[in-house]
C-alpha cells in the first residue's frame, strides 16, 4: 500500500513538472523555430523589464536567458517581412556607423551588406508612423522639385500627394533627436514672431513653448556642421568676454576650448 502511494505521489510530482515546464517554455517562447534568434540580431518590441505577458500580447518572442540583451524581440518571420525595404525606401534610423545592437534596441532594422546606403532604418510599419506629418509640422529636408529616390537617400520622408508644401521632410523621430537643444544651445535660424511654417522651409527646428528664447533654430546635425570652423579661419562675432547665451543670441558658434582665437564666430555660409 505504502509502495502504490509512493508511485503516486511520484506520478504527481512528475506530471505537474511537466506541465509547469511547457507553461515555462510557452509562456517565454524562445522554444519556437521562428523566435531561434541570436541576440546580437534581436529586434526590440518592447522595453527594458518588459514581462512575458506583456511581450506575448504584443505578438513577439520572448526569452529573459541572457542578460543584457534583448528579451521581447520580433520573430524571424515578422523581421523577414517588416525588414524587405529596397535600399531607395530606407528612412534612416541612426546615424554614420551604428553598430547592430544599438540599431536593433531602437526597434530597427539593420542591414549593412549595401554600401553606400542607410544601415539602420525603420521597418514597414514604423516607417509609416514615423512620417505621418501635417504638411504644417513638415521639416524641410530636401528642395523643391526633388525626386523620390534622391529624398530617401537621405534617409527622410517623401509624400508629394499635396501640392505646394514641403515633399521631402524629417520623420518624427529624427525631428526628436535633432531638436532636442536647451535654449541656451540654440542657434537662431529666423527671426523674432517667425511661423513655424516658415521655420521648416529653412530645415530648421522651432519651439514656441518657452518665451523670450529663440523659437526658430538649427537643428544638431546643421548647427555642427556649420561651427566646424577652423580656428584661424573664425571671423569675430562677439567681444573677449561673450557669453555662450548672448553669442547664440547673434546666431553664431561659441566654442571656448582654444585660447587666443575667437570664442564667438560666424557661421560657416
Amino acid at each position: 500500500m505504502v509502495h502504490t502511494t509512493a508511485l503516486l505521489l511520484a506520478a504527481v510530482l512528475v506530471a505537474g513538472y511537466t506541465s509547469v515546464s511547457e507553461g515555462h517554455d510557452e509562456q517565454y517562447s524562445y522554444h519556437q523555430k521562428e523566435c531561434l534568434v541570436a541576440t546580437s540580431n534581436r529586434r526590440e518590441c518592447g522595453y527594458p523589464g518588459i514581462s512575458a505577458k506583456e511581450c506575448k500580447k504584443r505578438c513577439c518572442c520572448y526569452d529573459p536567458r541572457v542578460a543584457g540583451t534583448i528579451w521581447c524581440f520580433h520573430s524571424i518571420k515578422e523581421d523577414n517581412k517588416e525588414c524587405s525595404l529596397k535600399p531607395n525606401d530606407r528612412t534612416d534610423c541612426g546615424y554614420s556607423g551604428i553598430s547592430a545592437v544599438e540599431c536593433h534596441r531602437r526597434g530597427c532594422c539593420f542591414d549593412s551588406s549595401i554600401p553606400g546606403v542607410n544601415w539602420c532604418y525603420y521597418s514597414r510599419s514604423q516607417d509609416k508612423k514615423q512620417c505621418v506629418l501635417t504638411p504644417e509640422q513638415r521639416r524641410e529636408c530636401g528642395y523643391k522639385g526633388i525626386s523620390a529616390k534622391e529624398c530617401n537617400s537621405r534617409g527622410c520622408c517623401f509624400d508629394s500627394r499635396i501640392p505646394e508644401v514641403i515633399w521631402c521632410y524629417f520623420s518624427k523621430e529624427q525631428d526628436k533627436r535633432q531638436c532636442a537643444l536647451r535654449p541656451k544651445e540654440r542657434t537662431d535660424c529666423g527671426y523674432r514672431g517667425i511661423p513655424a511654417e516658415e521655420c521648416y522651409s529653412r530645415g530648421c527646428c522651432f519651439d514656441s513653448s518657452i518665451p523670450e528664447e529663440i523659437w526658430c533654430y538649427y537643428s544638431k546635425a546643421h548647427d555642427l556642421h556649420k561651427c566646424l570652423v577652423k580656428p584661424k579661419e573664425r571671423k569675430d562675432c562677439g567681444y573677449p568676454t561673450i557669453s555662450s547665451e548672448e553669442c547664440h543670441k547673434r546666431g553664431c558658434c561659441f566654442d571656448s576650448s582654444i585660447p587666443e582665437v575667437p570664442f564667438c564666430f560666424y557661421r560657416k555660409k
